[in-house]
């Protein structure tokens, strides 16, 4: 099964030791056996020779550190670690050891919204081998991502600690291309250091550096790192808008060398989605699902059924989009999806206009119940350990609410997302264009024709503004304002 490559470029980048001083030549062949294996991607195999290597040598401090990389591979973290315990119990001044124990750490983070004391972990394990080899390049560059995972252009205004993250991130692959010029791998590490910033013309500035490097990449980390590349210059793209013809070009680009990569294909659907063609988001979709039966990719990418079932409902095929929105909500009892208030206002609409009102009242009323705990917990994402996102929270519950008819609660929450909303896009998204266009609507659907242009024209205002570029939300809301009276 392939690995998705989401976000930062998150590239192993390990070394294999071998040592010969004072080991029997058995436990060396074990070893050099068990090194070949994993070389050719057996890692249990690889596994079975340095169980013989350490059965052969139980102090031998190689053996369990590259027994500890196979278990990695496996993404088995817990028993890499211990062997990298180990191997460092042996032999305290193995650098190798504690920038794989660093890596190992940062994957249980894992790198993103994950587990920040992992994080800090990987961090202090990176910067001791560092200690031990100044001139560790490896060491920097992945210390450098685990210092971008401190701070996100979501959190603005930005903390003191935060700025500091970034500061050190930054320096640390700075020293990656001072150490080695051909590192261009760091340029990407800067890319998204700047991205998380905000900072999106100066993260493509080093994204096109990077690329500038393709064979320098493909020799360090392959295809798969290349890949990532790609993907973060399309998502630093997609920040400017969802539709940005560069970011569909470098998603295009990722399935040239990954036709299996079911992350292009939702990235790409949901630029379609945004440019409302709804028929070639279809196609998008359709693959992915054709890889997930398929297994070769990810069975539980919600998005997946999440995007497809919007699609039918913008086409009118109700009767299509009721399964996939079923499938979404089975993996979110599970707890492998995030649920979201849009989506039960998207799953309410299609029962009504099915004539299934109960369903359709009973599936809003699911959405306001979930956005409230949401909202308890600081917002939808928040909810999930992730991002203050109260904003989302009130729009998602406004259009539940405004699914109900009650008009006065989607007004009020309406409001508060203008409220509440960053001073930023999110990923390419104006949620206080959104609320005020959903302000729009509902005064439509009241029947006062005068609120309704006003707030559609604050709205278009917006919009249209160079730094929001919502063009595709701009002509929806010349639309509506053609049916107000």
């Amino acid at each position: 099964m392939k690995r998705a490559i989401v976000g930062v470029v998150i590239v192993m980048l390990i070394g294999l030791v071998v040592g010969s001083v004072g080991c029997e030549q058995q436990t060396e062949d074990y070893n050099r056996l068990g090194i070949e294996q994993y070389e050719k991607g057996d890692y249990s195999k690889a596994i079975e020779y340095y169980n013989k290597t350490i059965e052969s040598d139980p102090n031998y401090a190689f053996a369990y550190s590259n027994r500890g990389l196979a278990y990695a591979e496996l993404k088995e973290y817990d028993k890499a670690i211990s062997d990298y315990d180990k191997a460092l119990e042996i032999k305290p001044d193995y650098a190798v050891a504690y920038f794989n124990r660093g890596l190992a750490y940062l994957n249980l983070g894992p790198l993103g919204w994950g587990n920040p004391e992992m994080v800090q972990k990987g961090i202090a394990d990176l910067s001791k081998a560092i200690e031990l080899n100044p001139e560790y390049a490896d060491a920097y560059y992945n210390r450098g991502l685990g210092y971008n995972q401190f701070y996100h252009y979501y959190f603005k205004p930005f903390s003191e600690g935060m700025v500091g993250s970034h500061n050190l991130a930054v320096a640390d692959f700075s020293k990656v291309l001072e150490l080695d010029p051909d590192y261009v791998l760091a340029y990407a590490g800067l890319g998204n250091a700047y991205y998380r910033l905000g900072e999106w013309d100066k993260a493509t500035k080093y994204y096109n550096r990077a690329l500038e490097g393709e064979d320098l990449i493909l020799k360090k980390v392959g295809e798969e790192g290349l890949n990532g590349v790609y993907h973060s210059r399309g998502r630093n793209y997609a920040q400017f808008q969802r539709t940005h013809p560069d970011a569909i070009s470098d998603y295009e680009k990722v399935l040239e060398f990954d036709p299996e990569s079911l992350d292009a294909l939702l990235h790409l659907a949901l630029f379609s989605i945004t440019a409302r063609d709804y028929e070639g988001a279809l196609e998008f979709c359709n693959k992915g699902s054709r890889l997930v039966e398929a297994g070769v990719a990810d069975p539980e990418m919600s998005l997946l059924y999440s995007y497809r079932a919007q699609c039918y409902s913008e086409l009118g095929e109700y009767d299509k989009a009721i399964p996939d929105f079923e499938t979404l909500f089975s993996y979110v009892e599970k707890g492998a999806a995030m649920p979201s208030g849009e989506v039960y206002q998207y799953m309410g609409f299609c029962y009504l206009k099915m004539g299934e009102t109960e369903k359709a009242k009973q599936t809003f009323e699911k959405g306001i119940a979930l956005v409230n705990q949401q909202i308890a917990a600081g917002g939808a994402w928040a909810a999930m350990g992730g991002i203050p996102s109260l904003y989302v929270s009130y729009w998602e519950r406004g259009l539940c609410y405004q699914g109900l008819g009650e008009y006065d609660q989607a007004i009020d929450d309406f409001l508060k997302a203008r409220e509440y909303n960053p001073p930023i896009l999110v990923y390419g998204r104006d949620f206080y264009v959104e609320a005020t266009k959903n302000l729009g609507i509902v005064y439509m659907e009241m029947g006062d024709a005068e609120k309704a242009k006003s707030y559609l024209e604050e709205a278009l205002k917006r919009a249209e503004l160079p730094e929001v570029g919502a063009s595709e939300t701009a002509k929806e809301i010349r639309e509506l304002l053609s049916r107000v009276s």
